[in-house]
């Protein structure tokens, strides 16, 4: 048994000065998670959506 598919990532961290703060980060991320379970996106939705309330964040848009 093989795989037969191969993948990469590589990441680099993000410069502090352009850090989004961990605590509006998360109140984001909760935002999106409770806007996501009442609107019952299908699993493929969820990534898209959850991506989509973060970059409308002021502080994204700032």
């Amino acid at each position: 048994m093989g795989w037969s598919w191969v993948g990469l990532l590589v990441a680099n961290p993000i410069p502090v000065r352009d850090e989004i703060p961990a605590d509006i980060m998360n109140d984001d991320i909760s935002t999106a998670q409770a806007a996501m379970t009442a609107q019952e996106l299908s699993e493929k939705q969820v990534t898209p959506s959850l991506l989509l309330c973060v970059l409308n964040s002021p502080i994204v848009k700032a």
